[in-house]
């Protein structure tokens, strides 16, 4: 399998199908999301990085549940696993702008607090948005994670 893809394998592959039936079937958001990401110690992941996530809205309040990983890398099991809410400052059809806070599961990935803070942007109309997003761990502002990409939502 070509470097890009060494880390898809069964968990993956059912895990996408599996966020792809939530977004089809349920009143949840969800998206499969693949993404650039700057380099740092807190956050062990690979580049490029992809995403499985849900949300909903409630208002001006999302509540989410997100998957980060690598598909270029074989050995980052079980990848950063986050939930929590972001408060959406500006929500239309077309841009999304949020502040948010979350917790993660233990992970050898996430070399930090498991609460983490994010702060982001959306843009794109219809399934397809373009978004940007830094994501740090509070006891380590000053080593997070810039990562920006594409998110295709069902």
């Amino acid at each position: 399998m070509p470097a890009m893809f060494a880390g898809v394998g069964a968990q993956t592959i059912l895990g996408t199908a599996a966020t792809i039936g939530l977004g089809v079937f349920t009143p949840a958001e969800c998206y499969v999301g693949l993404s650039g990401r700057t380099p740092g110690n807190t956050f062990d992941i690979g580049d490029p990085s992809g995403s499985l996530g849900c949300q909903y809205d409630f208002g001006d309040t999302r509540v989410f549940a997100e998957h980060i990983s690598s598909p270029a890398k074989s050995n980052d099991f079980p990848g950063i696993n986050h939930a929590g809410i972001k408060q959406l400052f500006v929500n239309n059809d077309t841009f999304a702008a949020y502040l948010g806070a979350s917790f993660a599961l233990p992970s050898k990935q996430l070399n930090g607090s498991p609460v983490l803070a994010q702060a982001g942007a959306e843009l794109g109309d219809g399934n397809i948005k373009f978004f940007g997003e830094y994501i740090i761990s509070v006891d380590r502002p000053d080593d997070g994670m810039m990562r920006g990409g594409i998110k295709f939502l069902f």
